[in-house]
């Protein structure tokens, strides 16, 4: 397995070297030593301003359009992807097996990165977020609204096939087909189609798009409207005044009304807005969709790279559902990600569609000259033809960099950078910042700069006159080189809110450009952004360069010209092609084969990137560039708008500073002197002006849960949100509009027995673990139970079903919970902290490096990875017992586990053995205790879906690597119970002398000696099954080739 290591593929010394895969540095070395790996963090750009130092560094500020390219990820590619490139689609041969490799890797920890389970697909797609919402619009229309009626087909965590009709598993696709041919299947899946039918009313699809979107998350669905108006509706709600985000209480009345007119909804919502980095509660959302039975798409462009983006939050209150069931992405906007293809997560079950979104080669079972066969596989299927391998290895490389660094902390240092350019921006009379003014944002800023600003009887006419878009960002490069972007960021809608736009504003200025291509008066403003790679200086260099425009940015209006159709400015002296650099100049021989890759930059004599000097520069400029030797101001004239367009005009032309040179005395063709000078009022206003009374704290955790604005508060272009609130087990006392509706209920009375805070416990599962618990003598007054929680389905339940005991049995026990962490990047239990705390319950996460140990300690003999982790975990949970004070742990092993595990010793060792229900360690102080051994694993799985139990996701590939022989007697068992439904409960009345009996106190009671083959034998059993219950989650691992070859 190849290891992605700075220590090896950057190109620092030893003291900045930094091993990412083993995260051994702090998160400021190791931002500095990636600072250090930016291809351009150091290149220059020569200004064509008559400046005394003309060479200015490139600060890059636009990372919300693309990232940047990096040396680690560049290295790695040119030296350990690349000379083994070849196409995917086999792994007989070396190249194509470890690009294969390669891939499926990258493929993982981005799945990882987002927190996604088995249950989610990850498919590559073609252009950024655009490619993945292209994907996802023709699985809409192909599926008819994603529409799971008829469709089967069920892939397991293990990779098989399960068939949700019947109940019984398969290897394979083909034995799962095979089965789909049976009579059985065919009358049972038709009895399961005619039900559906019948509950399914829907009429038609409601999309319901975010107004903060992009325009490829709108721009799609019109079409897709226009050509199925009939089964296709759009809605877009409107945006509050108070916060400046789509509107709650407008976004539920929506949903509400296509329930009513039984439309099915899908939500199309925007993560973190690219003009504003405002971003709503995601999980709540999520949940008001799901109560409603939505479908809800997150375009979390702008939002990955610098803050959590998690596929499964958890829930504010048990049984509600947080979690998204799409997901788009663009890796092309992460560090080290440009070249990278758009990525689209998926619900599985959703992805029903029979015909792939593209189809082509790659991606076929067989193809006759009159028929074909697609693959079933859900990632595969969706990426025909030859993929962005390189592009899709680099994305992989990139959110392996974001993963090791720690979003978290990347977040919160982007988070203090933003306030402070938002402090100084919001300082400065001038600077009009869009969006609202105290929020927690993404480190996005976009804002206008004012010229002119006057009063008028009419309060409600506009009187101010902007500095064009692209002039200030114009300036900022020429004199500061700083690196920004004009326009509206391709979020119409919402940058039209904000900007102050009416609608018949809004409808003029479309036919305005779209009749006379005047783009120059396309409205718009400057965006701009923090990255956590940037130094103090850039701050200071990005914020002076800021105000410097604001406060003297007009007096420049005369050395520069604008292009009417591109709306773009530019210096009159300059000549930017005289730079150019062109890709027809390459030569086969300007470089000797497998020479070091150099970044080549213009350099100058002196570089300026000190904030001061520039300042500096900048006002030097303003003494010299009005004299006859560069610009005078004879020349200062205007390009040709029709005058019947004045009223479009809502920034300063060069005249307009001729005007105010004029006004204050200037009559000559040359200044140098501007001290007492401001701008005068032109003949013209801006037909709109920036919103500046939005106040909302956006994302903030002071935000109640479910606050909402009133409909007074919102606008019909307009959005709200409601709030980030912490993760919460029951709903909190300042509840919405729309939970007083009734969105939310409470649990019936008559269920309230079955429930433990908002859980509810199916009266089948609470009966078998009941009987389980009697019948082996489980649970002693006074018991100090510790629940071993893995995060898992089994373990929670596990949890839940003792909490309930504990609150209605008159034999009194204490319950505790513990997790092991592994300290693998692929393992996070951090969400169980605050979720344990919420129920009250005990907790600990006890960690260790156990695949650093694993190779220290590990047999080279018995090289299980599965079964070291097992014993080291137990050996963990039994001392943090005995510090504490706990006398019974308690595993979450099912009947599934026992009857698996009886049938392998049987197989395997022809033993009659299994996992035992209740027994003493050697030591004889602790008691081991498993209530769900009359438990079917499938009610374990339907409890944690009915509740929504916020799973911790089992990211392990070293456990998919190949399959294991638990899931083979897995396999085997299910077909067997397909054709005799009753076979395990008549396997466990077989098994239930085996359970009973502990081994270690049939030796207590003969009084020998435990011996070591005794225990060995009861933790071999333990082993087997907590490779499921407690995965390693070790990424994957190479320890047993290595300790081998040791």
């Amino acid at each position: 397995m190849h290891r992605f290591d700075l220590d090896k593929h950057g190109h620092g010394g030893a003291k900045e070297r930094m091993d990412i895969a083993a995260a051994k540095t702090t998160f400021e070395q190791g931002v500095a030593r990636i600072r250090q790996g930016i291809i351009g963090e150091t290149a220059t750009m020569e200004s064509t301003l008559p400046l005394s130092t003309r060479t200015r560094r490139i600060l890059y500020t636009d990372y919300t359009a693309s990232g940047r390219a990096l040396d680690v990820v560049e290295r790695y590619l040119l030296k350990d992807v690349l000379p083994l490139y070849a196409n995917t689609h086999t792994v007989s041969s070396t190249t194509a097996r470890q690009t294969t490799y390669f891939r499926s890797e990258a493929r993982s920890i981005i799945k990882h990165y987002y927190n996604c389970g088995y249950n989610d697909a990850l498919i590559f797609t073609g252009n950024g977020a655009t490619g993945a919402t292209a994907v996802f619009v023709d699985q809409l229309a192909k599926t008819n609204g994603f529409e799971q009626s008829g469709h089967f087909r069920k892939e397991t965590r293990w990779g098989s096939i399960e068939c949700a009709a019947c109940g019984v598993t398969f290897k394979t696709d083909a034995q799962f087909h095979a089965h789909a041919e049976t009579e059985a299947h065919k009358l049972k899946a038709k009895e399961l189609q005619l039900a559906s039918k019948s509950r399914s009313k829907h009429t038609g699809c409601c999309i319901v798009i975010d107004p903060m979107s992009h325009h490829s998350s709108i721009l799609p669905y019109r079409e897709l409207a226009k050509s199925s108006p009939i089964n296709y509706e759009l809605a877009m709600p409107a945006i509050s005044n108070e916060t400046g985000l789509m509107c709650l209480e407008s976004f539920t009345n929506t949903l509400k009304d296509a329930t009513d007119r039984k439309k099915k909804i899908i939500c199309v919502l925007n993560g973190t807005s690219n003009v504003t980095g405002c971003f709503p509660d995601h999980a709540a959302l999520n949940e008001l969709v799901h109560e409603y039975s939505g479908i809800v798409l997150w375009d979390h462009a702008g939002t990955a790279g610098h803050r959590i983006v998690d596929m499964h939050p958890p829930s504010s209150s048990a049984g509600k559902n947080a979690s998204c069931d799409f997901v788009i992405a663009s890796p092309h906007k992460f560090l080290g990600g440009p070249g990278s293809p758009g990525v689209l997560i998926a619900r599985k079950d959703l992805l029903t569609n029979g015909v792939p979104s593209t189809v082509g080669g790659g991606i076929v079972q067989y193809v006759s000259r009159k028929t074909h066969s697609y693959i079933d596989n859900h990632e595969d299927r969706e990426e025909a033809g030859t993929p962005n391998i390189v592009g899709s290895i680099k994305a992989g490389l990139a959110y392996h960099v974001h993963c090791t660094l720690g979003v978290a902390a990347i977040a919160k240092l982007e988070e203090t950078m933003t306030q402070k350019v938002l402090s100084a921006l919001h300082s400065h009379r001038n600077v009009e910042v869009m969006g609202p003014t105290a929020s927690t944002r993404v480190g996005i800023i976009s804002f206008n700069i004012v010229y002119h600003q006057g009063s008028t009887a009419d309060a409600s006419a506009s009187t101010v006159l902007y500095l064009h878009y692209n002039f200030v960002a114009a300036l900022l490069n020429d004199l500061f080189g700083i690196q920004v972007r004009g326009g509206c960021a391709c979020a119409g809608p919402y940058s039209q809110w904000l900007l102050g736009m009416s609608e018949k504003c809004v409808d003029e200025y479309e036919h305005l450009l779209r009749t006379t291509g005047l783009y120059i008066l396309r409205p718009g403003f400057v965006r701009t952004g923090v990255h956590f790679t940037m130094t103090e200086s850039d701050l200071q260099v990005l914020i002076h360069g800021i105000l410097w425009v604001a406060e003297h940015g007009w007096k420049l209006l005369g050395a520069y010209t604008y292009h009417e159709e591109s709306g773009e400015w530019e210096a009159r002296i300059s000549n930017h092609d005289s730079k150019r650099r062109w890709l027809s100049s390459v030569g086969l021989f300007d470089h000797p084969a497998n020479s070091a890759i150099e970044v080549s930059v213009h350099r100058g004599d002196t570089v300026l990137s000190n904030a001061a000097a520039l300042v500096a520069e900048a006002d030097a400029l303003l003494e010299v560039i009005y004299l006859s030797t560069h610009v005078t101001l004879n020349l200062v004239v205007d390009t040709a708008i029709p005058s019947e367009y004045d009223k479009f005009i809502f920034f300063a032309r060069p005249t307009d500073f001729l005007h105010t040179l004029r006004k204050n005395g200037v009559s000559g063709n040359t200044v140098s002197n501007f001290v007492g000078m401001k701008p005068v009022a032109s003949d013209h206003a801006a037909p709109f002006q920036t919103r500046l009374v939005l106040s909302g704290q956006v994302g903030s955790a002071e935000q109640p849960n479910g606050a909402h604005s009133s409909a007074d508060d919102c606008n019909v272009d307009g959005r709200a949100h409601p709030g980030k609130r912490p993760h919460q087990l029951t709903g909190n006392a300042s509840e919405s509009a729309a939970v007083e509706e009734g969105i939310s209920k409470k649990p019936r009375k008559k269920d309230l027995k079955s429930t433990i805070h908002g859980v509810m416990i199916p009266k089948s599962l609470r009966a078998a673990a009941g009987e389980a618990i009697r019948e082996y003598s489980m649970i002693n007054e006074g018991d100090r139970i510790l629940v071993g929680l893995s995060g898992g389905k089994d373990s929670l339940s596990l949890l839940f079903i003792l909490l309930m005991l504990q609150k209605v049995s008159p034999v009194k026990f204490r319950v505790g919970a513990a997790t092991v962490n592994p300290m693998t990047p692929e393992y996070d239990p951090s969400p169980l902290i605050p979720y344990m705390a919420q129920l009250g319950v005990e907790y600990a996460v006890l960690s260790q490096p156990l695949i650093e140990l694993a190779k220290e300690k590990m047999d080279a003999k018995k090289p299980s990875i599965c079964a070291f982790c097992s014993r080291m975990k137990r050996g963990m949970l039994y001392s943090h017992m005995r510090k504490n004070n706990y006398n019974v742990l308690a595993l979450g092993q099912h009947l599934d586990d026992l009857v698996e595990s009886f049938v392998m010793a049987l197989f395997r060792n022809g033993t009659m053995t299994t996992m035992k229900a209740n027994y003493t360690v050697q030591e004889g102080d602790i008691r081991v205790i498993r209530p769900l051994v009359h438990c079917r694993e499938k009610a374990m799985r339907d409890m944690a879906v009915s509740n929504n139990l916020p799973l911790i996701a089992d990211n392990c590939p070293a456990c998919f690597a190949a399959p294991k022989e638990r899931h083979r007697i897995k396999l085997l068992l299910s077909q067997q119970e397909h054709e005799f439904p009753s076979l395990f409960p008549t396997v466990l009345k077989a098994i239930k002398p085996l359970i009973a009996i502990s081994e270690t106190d049939q030796v207590r009671r003969r009084g020998t000696a435990f011996t070591q083959e005794s225990a060995a034998n009861e933790d071999s059993l333990v082993d087997a099954a907590e490779e499921i219950l407690l995965p390693c989650n070790s990424g994957a691992c190479p320890l047993p080739q290595k300790l081998t070859n040791d």
